[in-house]
C-alpha cells in the first residue's frame, strides 16, 4: 500500500464502517486482490484519480462522479466511493454498456463485482439494494461476496449476504487466488468472522487450503502475527477449536 500513497494523502479507515460517508478531506484508498491492484486519489472538491496498476496501467481524472465512465462510476459507487444514489442511476447505464451481461460488472485490475465491493467495504445498505434488485440479485452467486465481507470483518454484511442465497465457502481467483473465505479471515485477523463462517455457516475449521496449509498457518504466516492482537486471538481460538 505503501507504493500507492501520495503525499499529503491519508487512508481512511473509516470507508470500512457501515454507512461511512465519503471522506471529508484528501484520501488514498488501495485495493488488492488476487488479480490486480487499484488506487483511488480521492480529492474532494477538486481533480481525483483512480489509477489502474498493471500490465498495462491506466488512470481516470474527475472531479464528478458524472466524469466517470458509466461502468466504472456505478462500481466505484458501489465499493471505496459510497454513494447509493449515484450507483443507482448509474446501474441501467453500465448494464447497457455491457449488454446486461452481469458478469462483465467487474471493476478492472482487481475484477471485483459490485457486490463484493459492497461487501468488503461494508458498505450495507448497497450490499441490500444489489441482493434485491432483481437486475443485480444474481450477483450473490457471482465470485466470493461473503468471503470479501469476512476479510474486512464485515459480519453483518456476511449475515445479510447469507439470507440472501450466498455461498460462504464459495471462492474464486479474485479471492486471492482461490483461498477460501475462513482462510483469508484467518490472515486477516478477523476473529468475529472466523466465528461466523465455523459457527454460523458450519465451515470446517479442518480444512486445508490449495496450498495444504491449515487454518493456523494461515494466520502464522502472516509477518509479525504474534504482535498484532486480532492474529494472536484468532490462532488461541483456532487451536482450541482444532484440538477440542
Amino acid at each position: 500500500m505503501q507504493d500507492l500513497e501520495l503525499k499529503g494523502a491519508k487512508v481512511e479507515s473509516s470507508l470500512y464502517n457501515y454507512g461511512a460517508p465519503l471522506p471529508s478531506r484528501p484520501a488514498m484508498i488501495s485495493e488488492v486482490s488476487g488479480t490486480g491492484m487499484l488506487g483511488v486519489f480521492w480529492n474532494p472538491g477538486s481533480k481525483s484519480v483512480i489509477n489502474l496498476i498493471g500490465a498495462t496501467p491506466s488512470s481516470v481524472e474527475f472531479t464528478h462522479f458524472s466524469e466517470i465512465p458509466p461502468v466504472l462510476r456505478f462500481l466505484v459507487t458501489c465499493g471505496p466511493l459510497p454513494d447509493l444514489d449515484v450507483a443507482k442511476e448509474s446501474l441501467s447505464d453500465a448494464l447497457y454498456r455491457v449488454r446486461g451481461d452481469i458478469q462483465q460488472l467487474r471493476a478492472p485490475s482487481v475484477n471485483f463485482t459490485a457486490l463484493e465491493w459492497a461487501a468488503k467495504k461494508g458498505n450495507i445498505d448497497t450490499v441490500q439494494w444489489l441482493c434485491s434488485d432483481e437486475r443485480t440479485k444474481a450477483m450473490v452467486n457471482i465470485g466470493s461476496p461473503i468471503g470479501w465481507a469476512c476479510y474486512t470483518g464485515q459480519v453483518e454484511v456476511a449475515r445479510m449476504l447469507l439470507r440472501h442465497g450466498a455461498n460462504p465457502g464459495m471462492t474464486d481467483v479474485v479471492l486471492f487466488n482461490c483461498l477460501p473465505p475462513l482462510m483469508v479471515a484467518a490472515q486477516n485477523g478477523q476473529l468475529d468472522a472466523m466465528k461466523f463462517l465455523v459457527e454460523e455457516c458450519k465451515q470446517d475449521i479442518n480444512m486445508i487450503d490449495g496450498a495444504g496449509r491449515g487454518v493456523l498457518k494461515n494466520i502464522s504466516d502472516s509477518p509479525n502475527w504474534r504482535n498484532i492482537p486480532g492474529h494472536v486471538a484468532c490462532h488461541k481460538w483456532a487451536k482450541q477449536k482444532l484440538h477440542h
